[in-house]
């Protein structure tokens, strides 16, 4: 778990089932979901406390440079990484643990990194 600026957390899952749990039961559906587009890494979900006060882009920028730092991409020097709401985010039975479906996805090109003001917060 990080925390950006004081203020937005983010969690990060560590292995297939832990994506599925964060991804599934743990993610509210206006949360915001985050994955390295086309490549093996973690799920990030970026809490979203009130729907009504809007996410600035550069926190989502953030979030989505931690969820390429956690993958494949993490040497890369920019790498796309695919985000949408939580609620747009399934599952169907019997697809493989760490495997889901998205409905709408937007897509940002970032440099993986661990942001500034990004605080590891819990292990």
């Amino acid at each position: 778990q990080y925390k950006i600026d004081d203020k937005y957390d983010v969690y990060i899952g560590r292995d297939s089932k832990s994506n599925d749990y964060l991804s599934i039961k743990f993610a509210n559906q206006n949360d915001y979901w985050f994955h390295a587009r086309g490549l093996p890494g973690s799920h990030v979900v970026l809490r979203v406390e009130n729907t009504k006060e809007g996410i600035p882009k550069d926190i989502i920028k953030k979030a989505a440079s931690l969820a390429a730092f956690y993958s494949k991409a993490k040497t890369a020097s920019a790498a796309p990484v695919s985000y949408t709401f939580a609620k747009f985010v399934h599952k169907k039975k019997g697809m493989e643990p760490g495997k889901v479906l998205l409905q709408k996805e937007n897509t940002l090109l970032v440099k993986p990194e661990i942001p500034k003001n990004c605080v590891l917060v819990n292990e």
